[in-house]
C-alpha cells in the first residue's frame, strides 16, 4: 500500500514538472513577460545589466522550449546590447552582439518567413553595421532596403517597420530616393501606428516608440525645424522620464548649438 502511494505521488510530481517545462505552461509566458519587461526598461534607460538579465532568462527558455517569440526577444536583447555598444564606441562588444543578433534573426526568418518583425529588425541591424563601416553599404544597403520594404508588405500596420523605413530614407542619398522629407513621413506614420496600437497581446513586440520620437526630432533638426525637433525630444523625455540620457544626448546639444529657440 505504501509503495502504491509512493508511486502515485512520484507520478503526480513528475506530471507537475512536465507541466512547468511544457510550452503551454503558464510559467513560460510569465517568464517571457518578465524578460520582456526587463528588456524594455533596460533599452529605455540604456542599462545593460537589465538587458543581460532579460537575455539570460530568454536563453534558458529558448534552450528548453524554442519558440518564435523567445527567439525574437533573444535577438532583440542582442540588438539592444549592440546598439549601446555602438553608442559607446565599444567595437569589440558591438561585433559580438551584432553578430549574435544577426544570427538569431536570420534563424527566425528561416523558420517564420511570413512575420514582419524579423525583417524589420534585421534591416535595422544592417543599418548599424553600415553606420559603423561605410564600406558595407554596397552590400548591406540594398539588403536593408528590401528587408524593410518586405516588413511593410507583410504588415503595413507594424510601427517598427515604418520606423526602420524612416531610418533608411534618412541616410539614403537623395539621388537614390532618400531624404529627410520621406524619413519624416515614415517616422510620423510609425508614431501614429504606435499610438493606435492595442496592447492586447502582452507577448507581442511593442518596443520602438521612443526611437521613432527621437528620430523624428533628429530629422526635424536636420531640416532646421528646431521648434518641432525640441517638441519631439521633450515629448520623448516626458513619455520616458527615466531616460535621462535624452537630455544630455538630444535636448542640451540642440540648445547649445542653436541657443534659445522661441
Amino acid at each position: 500500500m505504501r509503495k502504491l502511494q509512493f508511486l502515485i505521488t512520484l507520478i503526480l510530481i513528475t506530471c507537475s514538472f512536465l507541466q512547468v517545462a511544457s510550452p503551454t505552461s503558464p510559467f513560460v509566458p510569465s517568464a517571457i513577460r518578465e524578460a520582456k519587461s526587463l528588456l524594455r526598461e533596460g533599452s529605455i534607460t540604456s542599462d545593460t545589466m537589465l538587458i543581460i538579465k532579460a537575455k539570460d532568462i530568454l536563453q534558458k527558455i529558448h534552450e528548453q522550449n524554442s519558440t518564435h517569440t523567445t527567439l525574437y526577444f533573444l535577438a532583440q536583447s542582442e540588438y539592444e546590447l549592440a546598439r549601446i555598444a555602438f553608442a559607446l564606441k565599444d567595437d569589440k562588444k558591438f561585433d559580438i552582439h551584432y553578430n549574435a543578433a544577426v544570427q538569431l534573426t536570420e534563424k527566425l526568418l528561416e523558420e517564420k518567413q511570413d512575420w514582419s518583425e524579423p525583417y524589420a529588425l534585421l534591416a535595422l541591424l544592417y543599418g548599424y553595421k553600415i553606420a559603423k563601416n561605410n564600406f558595407t553599404a554596397v552590400t548591406l544597403g540594398p539588403k536593408s532596403y528590401f528587408l524593410a520594404q518586405r516588413a511593410i508588405e507583410l504588415d503595413d500596420k507594424n510601427p517598427r517597420a515604418w520606423f526602420v523605413w524612416g531610418t533608411i530614407k534618412f541616410h539614403m542619398p537623395a539621388v537614390f530616393g532618400g531624404g529627410t522629407k520621406d524619413a519624416i513621413d515614415a517616422f510620423k506614420k510609425s508614431i501614429e501606428l504606435f499610438r493606435m496600437q492595442p496592447q492586447s497581446d502582452s507577448l507581442a513586440p511593442d518596443w520602438g516608440y521612443l526611437d521613432a520620437l527621437l528620430w523624428l526630432g533628429w530629422a526635424y533638426e536636420k531640416e532646421e525645424r528646431l521648434k518641432e525637433a525640441l517638441a519631439f525630444y521633450k515629448n520623448a523625455l516626458d513619455t520616458y522620464p527615466q531616460a535621462n540620457w535624452i537630455k544630455s544626448s538630444f535636448l542640451i546639444p540642440v540648445q547649445k548649438r542653436h541657443g534659445n529657440i522661441e
